[in-house]
């Protein structure tokens, strides 16, 4: 019954929370709220919260979604820079995960594009994950860029949050390669 699984929920500590939004420059868009991007109310389930890092405006710029192994070959490498690189150059952005590999190499040409870039979660954004793209994630940020999720303040990374992440991925773009 749902008042029992309210009761269960552990108390949210507000202040620490707000503490953190403001540290962070969170913000948190709803559905229905105007800034909330168009093309994602047009997937199935799409999620009725956003936290918000950065240029909120960059959700709604045109992008590719871009996805792949975490470990590329050369050629792969090299495939995506080559299909990648005429899309960013024409001004179109990029939505991915931010994971290791052909995301982040995403990621990476459209900054060097200077054309916006966006990374999709599977935690919270409070924390960036993987760690070792904290400083892309950081000049992402930095450049116009954003990170979003879903997921509340202080969610980890689990393993059955980036199916659900994948499809805000894809929601935000027209297309994914």
């Amino acid at each position: 019954r749902i008042p029992d699984l309210l009761r269960d929920l552990p108390l949210i500590d507000r202040a620490a929370a707000r503490a953190t939004l403001e540290k962070y420059a969170i913000r948190i868009i709803t559905i229905s709220a105007d800034n909330y991007p168009r093309i994602l109310k047009e997937i199935p389930a799409p999620p009725p919260v956003l936290y918000v890092r950065g240029n909120i405006r960059a959700l709604s710029a045109t992008m590719l979604a871009v996805v792949g192994t975490r470990q590329p070959s050369s050629y792969g490498r090299q495939a995506t820079k080559l299909l990648v690189e005429p899309v960013v150059r024409s001004g179109i952005g990029i939505v991915s995960g931010l994971a290791i590999g052909i995301d982040g190499l995403a990621h990476q040409l459209a900054l060097t594009a200077k054309v916006p870039t966006v990374a999709v979660l599977g935690c919270g954004v409070d924390q960036f994950y993987p760690w070792q793209h904290r400083e892309l994630a950081e000049n992402m940020l930095a450049s116009g860029g954003a990170v979003i999720s879903e997921f509340p303040l202080g969610a980890k990374p689990e393993r059955h949050h980036f199916p659900q992440r994948n499809r805000i991925i894809s929601g935000l773009s027209p297309a994914v390669l």
